[in-house]
């Protein structure tokens, strides 16, 4: 079943290293761009960029004093999501799936989602497809290519070739979709 939900998410234009969200309107949300973007190939059908970032969030008791400050403060953009989640574990080496016993809690490993994402009324629906490896901060980038690599491989093809060209975070989805678009 997936997860529905609203985030809006402030226009930094032209700004691709750092994103503020405001997601659900429970929690305040900042992300930085910690490292560049690294180019991944797995495949003649699947390629695109790793990248790194660090995330401070706030919960909703500190995000209702200042919520009307922060609409006032910039251009602000709603998006609403369908996600649909999995979470891959890395212990023991191999890639498992875990299932949804909230009593497995692996120790290392990645979130795979694939989200619906409409922005506003402005727009057709588009589609991401997003790897987060978690675990010891020494093991990401590898945690992370061995399960995009064993996801990838152990499905059919994808229906569109994912390339490089249309692979990029959340912040530079939205200053490149702000920038094509009359958005307001």
């Amino acid at each position: 079943m997936p997860e529905v939900r609203q985030d809006e998410y402030l226009v930094f234009p032209h700004c691709q290293s750092v994103g503020v969200k405001l997601r659900a309107g429970r929690k305040f949300e900042i992300k930085a761009l910690a490292s560049p973007p690294q180019r991944l190939v797995v495949n003649t059908e699947v390629a695109g960029f790793t990248d790194q970032w660090t995330k401070w969030s706030f919960d909703s008791l500190w995000l209702q004093a200042l919520q009307a400050d922060l609409h006032q403060s910039g251009q602000w953009v709603s998006v609403a999501k369908r996600r649909y989640l999995r979470e891959l574990s890395a212990d023991g080496g191999q890639i498992v799936e875990i299932t949804s016993d909230p009593t497995i809690v692996p120790a290392m490993g990645c979130n795979v989602e694939l989200t619906v994402v409409e922005v506003g009324t402005h727009s057709a629906p588009w589609l991401t497809v997003g790897f987060e490896a978690f675990g010891p901060h020494a093991r990401l980038s590898q945690t992370l290519e061995q399960t995009v690599e064993n996801f990838f491989r152990s499905q059919q093809p994808p229906p569109i070739p994912l390339t490089q060209y249309s692979s990029m975070s959340y912040p530079a989805w939205l200053a490149r979709f702000i920038s094509a678009s009359d958005f307001e």
